[in-house]
């Protein structure tokens, strides 16, 4: 073969750049994506079959190492290689591994060495940055020269199977394949996943295809980048990708966005508006009230920022957002006063902004009074 946070910890270490201490996630061997050499890619078809992993070539005797804390569940040597050494995984290691949202998942090493003195650990809990194995040489690699075969799953550890290729009789595939189309296997390209773990802002405005959402992108950047919104993260089948809303992309109602979270656990959505040109900032309160009420279907896109306006009955402080569903404007906001959020009429406010246009308010100290319970918030269409 030719390899949300909630841990504050985590987003210390993407702060302050750490690649090898236990406080954050690193790669397995020396080097980075740019910097390797590949054999097989994930999803590259070989034989009419989608590679479940990817092939890092490495000289033999490469240290490997936990790329986060991890316990190893499978230490062993492949049952083909086992039958013909020019065959199957070698000597491989099976792990469980916690993502930043605290949700199991398994990464696999494979193509490990057997020689004295470099042996694989055996089964047990290690911490992030211990060698766990070296690159195997030629005579006991199994299929390939020296090289690491890398692959991560997205369940846990009970439910898995690991038959190198898809289709295959296990139902396991690929998340995606090599042209970005959505297939809905569990296992995904490490190398993405991982990037997401030490650098989430590299997957800004990025859809799992590689290509990017320039509106995202350009509103991301001009109201503060990583300051105002934290990281991407991942809040649905799709990742931390620019997803759609609904799944179901299909539907006449979707809408794309991405979903950011900051250290102090707040969640932002950056949201696409093809129609106005550009993209808009939710959070807070009004993200809570589009979401618990089916915002896609019923009310549209944010078609402006934040403002604030006054309330002409109570004359209490609003902070107003416009949402726009074909040609209807949507106005949602809450007072802050009661507390209450709800969706107004124009009629019912006076904007504040010079000339009644727009400014962007990001509340970030008022919403937090009122806690994004994100975790039950997403209501998808069945």
């Amino acid at each position: 073969m030719k390899k949300f946070c909630k841990s504050f910890s985590f987003f210390v270490a993407v702060l302050i750049g750490l690649e090898n201490e236990c406080l954050g996630y690193s790669w397995p061997v020396d080097g980075n994506p740019q910097t390797w050499t590949y054999g097989y890619t994930f999803a590259e078809k070989v034989n009419g079959q989608r590679h479940l992993g990817v092939d890092i070539i490495k000289d033999p005797l490469t240290p490997i190492r936990a790329p986060y804390q991890c316990t190893v569940v499978i230490s062993k040597l492949d049952s083909g290689t086992e039958k013909n050494p020019a065959d199957g995984y070698g000597y491989y290691l099976v792990c469980t591994y916690k993502d930043p949202n605290g949700v199991e998942r398994v990464f696999g090493i494979c193509h490990t060495s057997r020689r004295a003195g470099y042996e694989a650990k055996g089964v047990g809990s290690y911490s992030e940055g211990t060698i766990l194995a070296y690159v195997g040489y030629d005579d006991e690699n199994g299929l390939g020269g020296p090289h690491l075969h890398w692959f991560d799953y997205g369940e846990p550890y009970s439910s898995f199977k690991y038959p190198g290729y898809a289709p295959n009789s296990y139902g396991t595939d690929v998340d995606y394949d090599k042209e970005g189309n959505y297939i809905g296997g569990k296992f995904t390209d490490p190398i993405k996943l991982w990037s997401s773990y030490i650098n989430p802002a590299s997957l800004v405005a990025l859809y799992s295809s590689g290509t990017t959402n320039s509106l995202i992108l350009a509103c991301y950047n001009l109201n503060g980048g990583q300051d105002m919104f934290g990281a991407p993260w991942s809040n649905s089948s799709f990742g931390p990708y620019v997803h759609p809303w609904p799944d179901n992309s299909s539907d006449p109602n979707v809408v794309w966005l991405q979903d950011f979270i900051t250290t102090s656990d707040h969640w932002w959505q950056i949201v696409d508006n093809p129609a106005a040109g550009a993209a808009f900032p939710v959070h807070g309160q009004i993200l809570t009230f589009w979401h618990n009420n089916w915002g896609y279907r019923d009310y549209g896109s944010p078609s402006s920022n934040e403002y604030y306006a006054t309330d002409i009955a109570t004359g209490h402080q609003l902070v107003i957002q416009t949402f726009i569903k074909g040609s209807v404007y949507h106005y949602l906001g809450y007072d802050t006063v009661s507390g209450v959020s709800r969706e107004y009429q124009s009629t019912e406010f006076q904007t504040s902004g010079a000339g009644g246009s727009p400014e962007f308010t990001p509340t970030i100290l008022k919403t937090l009074i009122f806690p994004c319970l994100h975790d039950s918030l997403k209501k998808e269409a069945n």
